[in-house]
């Protein structure tokens, strides 16, 4: 399926970072930036960015450490694997934060974090970190890291 999108839609590899910028034609002066989930990829928010652009908002999908082309460890929802690297994920995401938003900061637009599943947890602690931010918005994540790993235990048998 070709979507048209009214945007530019630019790949960025501006090492150890990958993204994925889309840039509206007529800008509302808002960057949102959307962190996926465990085991998803930025392929799978790309019309929901387009979307998003096509509204006037500037959308930034970056791709998270173990998943996309950045060493991607494959099945992600191996027991082992979960275990082993979800939180390692998140926490490498939260730790290269600042570095990350230095590449691409516009002091001209409001900026949003986003995240979905496993990326609400990387984006809420993003915003509880750091300043500069003017917006959060968790869809099925979690800000409680206590709560959510006992409960994952509890699942695991653990």
């Amino acid at each position: 399926m070709t979507i048209n999108c009214a945007c530019t839609i630019e790949k960025i590899n501006s090492d150890p970072f990958k993204f994925t910028k889309y840039m509206p034609s007529k800008s509302k002066n808002v960057t949102l930036c959307i962190y996926h989930g465990w085991g998803t990829t930025i392929s799978d928010f790309d019309l929901k960015a387009r979307t998003l652009a096509e509204q006037g908002y500037e959308v930034i999908l970056p791709e998270i450490i173990y998943h996309d082309s950045r060493q991607n460890i494959g099945n992600h929802f191996n027991s082992r694997i979960t275990k082993e690297y979800f939180w390692k994920t998140i926490f490498c995401s939260i730790d290269e934060a600042a570095n990350f938003y230095e590449r691409f900061n516009n002091d001209s637009h409001k900026h949003v974090l986003i995240g979905s599943s496993m990326g609400g947890f990387i984006a809420a602690e993003i915003f509880a970190r750091l300043s500069g931010f003017d917006g959060l918005i968790i869809v099925n994540g979690s800000g409680s890291f206590l709560l959510s790993e006992s409960i994952f235990r509890e699942q695991d048998g653990r």
